[in-house]
């Protein structure tokens, strides 16, 4: 228990204060959208604003800088929301094709499909066999045969990927199969509009790329802070202290400071 305070103790009440800032800039924002909508105003982020906390004081001193919000990207499909066109014969092409062409031509990897805000398929950790089974078997299904009132001309599809915290539309177009060109569309589908922007995901730090060398595998937790040669110093002298202490029993769960400079 001592071991750990000792450790810890120099970072924890600058990351207490800091969550605090943050918290309560995010407070003086929640309070602007709520009062812009009890004033009916066009926007809820009207004045609203988002603040960089700094490290380094700038201009007179501040470590505080706020940013104006910029407008949605319309194109954007995080916070815009984006569109984009399937055309396809309703009547013959099954939905196994359509998550299929949202796998290999979108970059989805867990595909989440809404229809008139019913779900008629899902992937993912959690689902209970018999919500696998059922929408296993959506699969197979003509479109215009799918749950929810069928996937017909007109369709909008609402398209989610918890796992790349991707959003976006599929309005659906209705063409007679025999109506597609065989040299431009001879998979019998054309798919238009701007391909959403899969966010790549945050690659692992190597232990090995650390200054204090490979972290030892095992149930103990792990915090990564940064620290300046000032810090180091005086995290030098408290360790130096702190073993001067006398030795006492210790919990089974440390807490390991890695240096990420």
């Amino acid at each position: 228990k001592f071991d750990v305070k000792g450790i810890a103790g120099n970072i924890i009440h600058a990351i207490a204060t800091t969550n605090a800032i943050v918290a309560g800039l995010q407070v003086l924002e929640a309070v602007k959208v709520l009062t812009n909508k009890a004033k009916e105003a066009p926007r809820l982020t009207d004045g609203c604003k988002f603040t960089w906390v700094v490290r380094d004081a700038i201009g007179s001193g501040n470590l505080l800088q706020p940013t104006k919000l910029e407008d949605p990207n319309p194109n954007c499909y995080s916070c815009g929301k984006g569109v984009m066109n399937l055309t396809v014969d309703c009547t013959k092409f099954k939905l196994e094709q359509l998550v299929n062409i949202l796998r290999k031509k979108v970059g989805v990897n867990a595909p989440s499909l809404m229809l008139n805000d019913s779900e008629i398929y899902l992937e993912g950790d959690g689902l209970e066999e018999d919500e696998v089974e059922s929408f296993r078997e959506n699969l197979a299904k003509i479109l215009e045969n799918c749950p929810a009132g069928g996937i017909k001309d007109g369709s909008i599809l609402e398209i989610e990927d918890f796992s790349q915290e991707l959003q976006f539309q599929v309005l659906i177009k209705h063409l007679p199969e025999s109506e597609f060109d065989e040299d431009s569309a001879p998979e019998k589908y054309i798919l238009s509009g701007d391909k959403p922007q899969v966010k790549e995901a945050t690659a692992a730090v190597d232990s090995s790329e650390t200054d204090k060398g490979e972290v030892s595998k095992n149930d103990d937790a792990v915090l990564a802070v940064e620290t300046n040669q000032d810090d180091k110093e005086a995290a030098s002298r408290k360790r130096q202290r702190d073993d001067a202490r006398p030795e006492v029993e210790q919990d089974s769960k440390k807490l390991k400071v890695i240096d990420i400079l």
